[in-house]
Order: C-alpha cells, then structure tokens, then sequence
C-alpha cells in the first residue's frame, strides 16, 4: 500500500526505511519500530503514515524524534498511565510541552482502534498539567542574551526610524 505525503509528489510504503516527505525532509520510522514491541510496530507505522498525509514534514519528524528518544530511554510494552508519567518525569519542566504531541498522537493511534495505547494512557494526560512552551518569552523581555537583538543593534535600528522618519 502507497502513502501520500502531504507535500504533492512525494510517497512512500510502511515498509520503507526512509520516508520523504517534501524535498528537504525525512523520517526514519523504523528507527522507532525497532525499539517497539511486536504488537505495537504495524499501529504505530500506520498512525505515523495517517499524520504525514495530513500534517507538515517537520510534526512528523518531531511525533518520531521524540518516540525514538522515549522508546530508547525506558522499556515499554504498551502504552499506558506507566508510561505516560514515565515520559512525563524524562521529560521534565523544562520540556513537559513535548506531551502535547504525544498527546494529539496517540489520541489518534486508539481513535483508529489499532493496538498498544491503553484508555489509562489518555486519563493519565488528562491529569497532567501540561506547561505550554514558552516561544517569544526572551522577545517579550528584551532579554539582551536571548532575544533576537543585542542592544547595540536595536538601538540602531531605532535611530535608523527616526533619521527616516526625521527626512521625510
């Protein structure tokens, strides 16, 4: 069976080892699968599959970068409330947002009834208190360390309105 990527001209088969999803973008899902229990492996490729049609190259290769680190970092038969606190607690503070892709991914994967995420698995991100990540907070501070701009090249930038401003 042949997948459609989202991006026109661009397919791929379950059983590929690379799959390319626009010019610049692919995914190695096997990568993932090899680390999965047998029972597991086909509903993920599948899942995996349905979101490449319908989603950007770089969801996709976020939804498998972050399977890749989590079924490497712990042992996991199926996807329950374990192993959902478990991902929570490597994931930390700092990185908690992450869940909300597993989240809108395996809310899929048990819609599409294909095995290995449990119902707990659902509650328990429920329950979790997901901190949503904080893009644009260095910009909203002007920190001069993070933000965009040092205070040399915004003060330039200012003065280079004003003298604009200031001819016309």
């Amino acid at each position: 069976q042949i997948f459609f990527a989202k991006m026109n001209r661009y397919s791929f088969k379950l059983s590929d080892k690379k799959w390319q999803l626009d010019k610049e973008n692919c995914v190695y899902p096997h990568k993932v699968v090899d680390r999965m229990p047998t029972k597991m492996k086909l509903s993920y490729l599948k899942t995996l599959a349905y979101y490449a049609s319908e989603y950007s190259s770089f969801y996709i290769q976020s939804i498998n970068n972050l399977f890749y680190k989590w079924f490497g970092a712990m042992t996991i038969d199926t996807i329950d409330d374990k192993a959902i606190y478990q991902l929570n607690v490597y994931l930390g503070s700092a990185r908690n947002y992450k869940l909300n892709i597993v989240k809108a991914f395996i809310t899929k994967w048990k819609k599409l009834n294909y095995p290995g995420v449990e119902a707990t698995a659902l509650r328990m991100l429920e329950k979790i208190k997901i901190i949503p990540n904080q893009t644009g907070e260095a910009v909203k501070r002007r920190d001069p360390n993070k933000g965009p701009l040092t205070e040399t090249e915004l003060n330039y930038i200012l003065n280079s309105v004003r003298k604009f401003y200031l001819q016309k």
